[in-house]
């Protein structure tokens, strides 16, 4: 599965866990982003220097890290 672009107001990506190469995805260049990899059900965000970082949800506060 190549990289998908989801337009809202901040931009989203889906992909699959396979897309991640070295700890980012091609093609996935907005700072600050979401990527959702679809076979794992987990979300990152697109730090400054293109990597992923891994998002960790709290449903029961609803805060995000």
């Amino acid at each position: 599965m190549s990289l998908t672009e989801i337009p809202y107001n901040a931009p989203h990506y889906m992909a699959l866990s396979t897309d991640i190469v070295g700890g980012s995805i091609s093609g996935a260049s907005y700072t600050g982003a979401t990527v959702y990899i679809t076979d794992t059900h987990t979300w990152y965000q697109i730090l400054p220097d293109s990597t992923l970082a891994l998002l960790y949800y709290n449903i029961t506060s609803g805060s995000s890290v």
